[in-house]
């Protein structure tokens, strides 16, 4: 597996154009769809904790429908935080989350083309293999009992 940062290259601030941040935005946005979706796959859901107690658990979001992806998406990268979680695909290990400065971290397959930013004075690319743990971060991890969670 592979992880990418996709950086916008204005972080939002008092002197920032709004302008340029929704561009800087959208760019990220079509960036992650393009790689989410790359060869037909059409299997990413995400788990919703919104309005709902812990004892409810989560909903599980299906969002097979392209205009449903983007939507999350947009929802994601315009709520300041990753607090909806990650949208992960259940057919292979693709996966997105989103920090505080629209910033997306990105996990690809090997085979997986890497992102390449259509405009690099809105938004850039950086492999990240740092943030990349030994296990498969996106799929879990393992707890102290040894067990998958």
């Amino acid at each position: 597996m592979r992880v990418y940062g996709i950086f916008p290259v204005e972080q939002a601030g008092p002197e920032s154009d709004p302008a340029h941040v929704e561009s800087s935005k959208a760019i990220v946005v079509r960036m992650v769809f393009d790689s989410l979706r790359s060869g037909g796959d059409r299997y990413q859901y995400t788990l919703d904790w919104t309005d709902r107690s812990d004892a409810d658990g989560p909903l599980v979001v299906r969002l097979e429908m392209d205009e449903t992806l983007l939507l999350r998406l947009e929802q994601e990268i315009n709520s300041g935080s990753s607090a909806r979680g990650i949208i992960r695909s259940l057919a292979n290990c693709r996966a997105v989350t989103f920090g505080y400065d629209w910033q997306a971290f990105l996990c690809l397959r090997h085979e997986d083309a890497p992102p390449v930013s259509p405009d690099s004075s809105l938004v850039v690319v950086e492999e990240r293999p740092d943030i990349l743990a030994d296990f498969d971060y996106f799929d879990g991890w393992v707890s102290a009992e040894d067990e998958a969670v």
